[in-house]
């Protein structure tokens, strides 16, 4: 296979590698630097992590374990569940790699089974944000190489995919009202054996995250008390929130760096 030999990546040395497919040039980049996601950090999300936690856990270990699909509202922290799980074991297991691919690449997914699966690792793909055509050529793609070809499923490969759709498909696009269509849909998200979905916030929910950044950044001037801070934003940080039409953690941290000065400025910080 020409193209796996001129662009496979060295993965004894390399844990994390993104496809990347730009102008007609394809490569691996192999990431050096980790953006780094802790599950700690990630208020709300207990009970997702844990879901995602034991599978991830269950497939390094040799046991069953399925693909899985995040969906839910965009910002609310899909990707960086997966990040904060994976994290841990990348940093103390040594046979786990992440290819990521892109949603606009999934045509790369059978050359990476192809290649992949009688290396002495255990390979999660990272597909973020997939939204596909159920008449493009991805969609069919896609389906084969998660279940349905006669290749059975490498053992030592999961598929980790966020999409903001429940079933990866684009249904206003697709006109999907016959029962021919709806049976289509779902042979596709059924592919996806654990489905773990991820909602809006509540008021109380984005302003308690908005304060847990508060916090952290004072923590560095000792300071403990974020009370007053808090209520002197938490208008505004309502009306961002409603402007941008979405309370999620990423419109909390979005909040907090667009106003930062002005969210500290009457502290004495």
């Amino acid at each position: 296979m020409k193209l796996w030999n001129d662009i496979a990546p060295d993965f004894k040395t390399h844990k994390v590698v993104i496809f990347r497919n730009i102008f007609g040039e394809k490569y691996f980049h192999c990431v050096k630097m980790l953006d780094e996601k802790y599950a700690d950090s990630l208020l709300g999300l207990q009970s997702q992590i844990e879901i995602l936690d034991s599978n991830t856990k269950s497939f390094l270990d040799g046991n069953p374990a399925s693909n899985v699909l995040l969906w839910g509202a965009r910002g609310m922290g899909k990707s960086a569940c997966i990040k904060a799980v994976i994290m841990p074991y990348l940093m103390r297991n040594s046979s786990l790699r992440v290819i990521e691919v892109s949603g606009k690449d999934l045509e790369i997914l059978p050359l990476i089974f192809d290649n992949v699966y009688s290396l002495p690792f255990h390979f999660i793909i990272f597909c973020d944000d997939i939204v596909l055509d159920r008449d493009s050529g991805l969609y069919g793609s896609f389906k084969s190489s998660l279940e349905g070809s006669f290749a059975k499923k490498p053992d030592n490969i999961l598929i980790y995919a966020t999409s903001n759709l429940k079933h990866v498909v684009d249904e206003s696009k697709n006109q999907l009202e016959t029962n021919g269509g709806i049976d289509e849909m779902m042979s596709l998200s059924d592919r996806f054996p654990l489905s773990i979905g991820f909602y809006p916030l509540s008021q109380s929910e984005y302003l308690s995250i908005l304060e847990f950044l508060v916090q952290e950044h004072l923590k560095q001037f000792n300071i403990t008390d974020s009370s007053e801070i808090m209520k002197n934003i938490r208008q505004e940080a309502i009306n961002f929130a409603t402007k941008i039409g979405n309370r999620s953690p990423r419109t909390a941290k979005d909040f907090f760096n667009v106003y930062f000065h002005e969210i500290f400025k009457t502290s004495s910080c």
